[in-house]
C-alpha cells in the first residue's frame, strides 16, 4: 500500500470512532483526527466513553490559529486530552512504520521514522523544561494540548499558501521566488502560531516565548536531522 492508499484508508477508519463519540456529546472532527491516527485505540476510547457534551477542539485551534486568545478555553490541561493530543500526532510516524514494514519507503525509511517520533515528542518535552524553569509547570499541559493539537492547522496553511502563491506564479512570478515565499510565509506562520500559543497558553512575556520557540525550533530540527546523518554515515 502506498503513501496515499494508507492516509486514505486512516481517513475512513477514523469515521467510525468520529461517529460514536458524536453521539455521546464529543466533537465528530476531533475525534476523527484521533481515528485517523490511532484507530483501534480511539475505537476502544470511543466505545468506553459516557455521554457528555464537550467543546469542539477544532473550533479553538481555529480561533488559536487566527490570533484570537478564547481559543485556548477549548482545551484542558488534563492528562488524558494531553495524551490524546499527542495521540493524534502519531499519525506522521505510523505512516513510516507502514512504509517500512511494507517495504515501500526505501533505505531512507528508518531514518524518516525516527525523524518523526523526534518532531512529535521534543517540543513537548523541551517546552516543559523551560516552563518548569520559569514556574510555569502548572499551565504547561494546557499549553502542550493546545500546542499538539495547532499543528493541525499548519497543513491547512500550507494548502492555502500554495493556492496563493501558485496564482502569482501564474501571473508571471518566477517558480524560484514563487518557492521563496512560500517557505517564508509558511515558515513565519508556524513561528507565530507556537508565540502566540505559548504566550497565551504559558503566560510568558514576549519575549520570553520568542526565546521558548527559537530553542524549540532549533533542538527539534537538528534532532529530525541527526537520524537522516548517522544513515548517511553508515552508508
Amino acid at each position: 500500500m502506498n503513501l496515499a492508499g494508507g492516509i486514505l484508508l486512516a481517513m475512513f477508519l477514523g469515521v467510525l470512532p468520529g461517529m460514536i463519540a458524536q453521539r455521546k456529546g464529543r466533537c465528530f472532527v476531533d475525534w476523527w483526527l484521533y481515528g485517523m491516527a490511532l484507530f483501534a485505540v480511539a475505537l476502544t476510547h470511543s466505545l468506553l466513553l459516557r455521554p457528555q457534551q464537550t467543546r469542539c477542539i477544532h473550533k479553538g485551534v481555529f480561533l488559536l490559529a487566527t490570533g484570537q486568545r478564547e481559543g485556548l478555553e477549548y482545551f484542558s490541561g488534563a492528562t488524558p486530552h494531553f495524551l490524546a493530543s499527542l495521540a493524534s500526532l502519531a499519525i506522521w510516524p505510523l505512516v513510516g512504520v507502514v512504509a517500512l514494514l511494507t517495504g515501500s519507503g526505501g533505505p531512507d525509511a528508518v531514518s524518516d521514522v525516527l525523524a518523526s517520533v523526534c518532531a512529535v515528542l521534543a517540543p513537548p518535552v523541551l517546552s516543559y523544561e523551560l516552563a518548569a524553569r520559569w514556574d510555569r509547570a502548572a499551565q504547561w499541559a494546557r499549553y502542550a494540548t493546545a500546542f499538539n493539537w495547532c499543528q493541525w492547522a499548519l497543513p491547512v496553511v500550507a494548502a492555502i499558501l500554495v493556492t496563493f502563491i501558485g496564482v502569482l506564479d501564474r501571473g508571471g512570478l518566477s517558480s524560484r521566488v514563487a518557492f521563496a515565499l512560500l517557505v517564508c510565509a509558511f515558515s513565519a506562520y508556524g513561528l507565530w502560531l507556537h508565540w502566540f500559543v505559548a504566550v497565551r497558553g504559558l503566560e510568558l512575556s514576549r519575549l520570553r516565548a520568542a526565546v521558548l520557540v527559537v530553542a524549540i525550533n532549533l533542538i527539534t530540527v537538528l534532532l529530525v536531522l541527526l537520524p537522516r546523518v548517522l544513515m548517511l554515515e553508515r552508508s
